[in-house]
């Protein structure tokens, strides 16, 4: 059978082994379904060693020969896609390159024509895959494989028919995490790594119960075009499966959307209880909530099943820009409840608002940042919404000519730069002022401390200071802290649940003239991206 190599992209711009990355459960579903159907997978994550990619990936070439290489990404990763397939096309056996992921699922013909793969493959990979590798096995033609874009023999970019999605998730092998070095993966993480400080020497389980958002909000890249959940069973099969296995004591659901119904969250939470039963140590949780379905019982069963982090889509304090957003159906009284629930039973919440939407006026967003003032100050990151790739902002910017060539924003990672599109209708003088107000609420209404530290071993720290909402007394061990002179990281408060910044001495003085040296620092950072594409073309 054909030889499969895995590679898993270099998620930080580093030649040194990083850990700090979002375990990819995505390559672990493709890396499991390839074992369950047979083929010998081997697997090269490139985060976990140190080096230049160039030899890393020249050196796993030489020693088997494959007949196949799968790697995949974000948009955010082109520059490192870009750079392994260049490497991958360079060594003699000539392997064919297969590229997944959320990279090339919307715009698949612009990232062919950029990229170059040999093939990619459209949303969800898990039967695509194997049908492809069938194909390629016997020499069959590959115009009815389902999900996929290639070249054809003119060197024409051709796209075929979308794959129906995977209807039952439950039929999938659990994620093969072994083969992409979850253990050494979960040995690494540090306590501001996960829930920003909330549980010391995090074990981090990543599991996936959902795939897809019951919304479609105009300013996310929607994988997959259905809403589709595992059962809770079968969710719980796989914990009890892995938590003892590998420690785990925190669970980080992947999941863009938790669940829309009520009934299946306690139905989780209930079921969580009897692996937490079996366990001699605590076993914390975070996911990802709309605020439509939350109510004070809720809140409390959360809490009880060992919840400490909800994710919510809060966005904007005015009725107008959420039904602009397609989000009509949450309301600004809903989202200051949720923020209030999870206040009083200590529940961190993680939330923005994001101005800049297509209804946004100097009035709405003045709404928005009075109830930040009264309400979420400090808690809740301000930020302007993005036209990323596959978004329905992405398409209105294409539509009116806001974005002129989709190659060219594509390709000059456009997205990365601080230049904020105005697809508003207010003017630009109002729109540069509404930048400067919300750069300076951030900075403002942020609490900062200055830790003891104590160092625990290179570039690790036990950290130690007083809560600025509560004014208990924190103490945080095996915090990552990469420059002890110049360094703010956000954490939360393990007795009141609030959010505030730990920060160096010389940092929390450099907050005071954030706001005014805010253009230099976009220039910079517009510069550091220019180096990136030379150094990874």
């Amino acid at each position: 059978m054909m030889k499969i190599l895995l590679i898993v992209p270099r998620y930080n711009f580093t030649n040194e082994a990083s850990y700090r990355y979002a375990f990819p459960l995505g390559f672990a579903y493709i890396s499991a379904v390839l074992k369950r159907a047979g083929y010998p997978v081997n697997t090269l994550n490139l985060n976990h060693i140190s080096g230049e990619i160039d030899d890393i990936i020249l050196k796993e070439l030489d020693k088997e020969s494959y007949g196949l290489v799968c790697t995949g990404n974000t948009y955010l990763g082109l520059l490192i896609t870009q750079k392994s397939i260049s490497v991958i096309k360079k060594h003699p056996s000539r392997p064919k390159i297969v590229l997944g992921g959320a990279i090339v699922t919307k715009e698949p013909e612009i990232m062919i024509d950029i990229l170059k793969p040999d093939f990619v493959v459209i949303e969800e990979g898990e039967e695509t895959i194997l049908e492809l590798i069938s194909c390629l096995e016997q020499e069959k033609v590959f115009t009815d494989v389902k999900g996929i874009g290639y070249f054809d023999e003119n060197g024409k970019i051709k796209i075929n028919e979308r794959r129906a999605q995977i209807e039952n998730l439950d039929g999938l092998p659990f994620p093969d995490l072994e083969g992409l070095e979850f253990a050494e993966w979960v040995d690494h993480q540090c306590t501001n790594d996960i829930f920003n400080g909330m549980v010391d020497f995090p074990r981090p389980y990543p599991i996936l119960g959902s795939r897809g958002c019951a919304y479609k909000c105009t300013f996310c890249y929607h994988f997959s075009s259905r809403y589709k959940m595992r059962t809770v069973d079968s969710m719980i099969a796989e914990l009890k499966e892995n938590v003892k296995k590998y420690r785990i004591n925190t669970l980080n659901l992947y999941d863009d959307l938790f669940s829309a119904n009520k009934a299946r969250i306690l139905e989780f939470c209930s079921k969580l209880k009897g692996i937490q039963n079996d366990i001699p140590w605590e076993l914390k949780w975070g996911c990802q909530l709309a605020v439509n379905v939350v109510d004070k019982d809720m809140i409390n069963t959360l809490k009880e099943s060992g919840c400490v982090w909800i994710s919510f889509g809060f966005e904007s304090m005015h009725q107008n820009v959420l039904n602009s957003m397609d989000k009509r159906f949450i309301t600004p009284a809903m989202i200051l409840q949720a923020y209030r629930l999870c206040k009083e039973a200590k529940i961190n919440v993680q939330a923005n608002f994001i101005f800049g939407d297509i209804a946004e006026t100097k009035e709405t967003a003045a709404e928005t940042l009075d109830n930040y003032r009264k309400h979420f100050a400090g808690q809740i990151y301000l930020a302007f919404v993005r036209p990323y790739p596959g978004s329905g902002i992405y398409e209105y910017c294409v539509k009116n000519g806001i974005i002129k060539d989709k190659v060219e924003f594509v390709r000059n990672l456009d997205i990365l730069s601080e230049n904020y599109y105005n697809f508003t209708n207010m003017s630009e003088t109002e729109f540069d002022e509404l930048k400067k107000t919300v750069i300076r609420y951030n900075v403002k209404y942020s609490r900062f401390v200055v830790p003891r530290l104590t160092e625990v071993s290179k570039g690790i720290y036990n950290v130690e200071t007083k809560c600025p909402h509560c004014k208990s007394h924190q103490k945080y061990n095996k915090i990552r802290i990469e420059n002890r002179k110049s360094f703010a990281l956000w954490l939360i408060c393990r007795n009141c649940a609030m959010r505030y910044y730990i920060a160096s001495y010389l940092q929390k003085l450099g907050t005071k003239v954030y706001p005014s040296l805010k253009p230099f620092i976009d220039f910079y950072n517009r510069n550091k991206i220019n180096i990136k594409k030379k150094i990874f073309a």
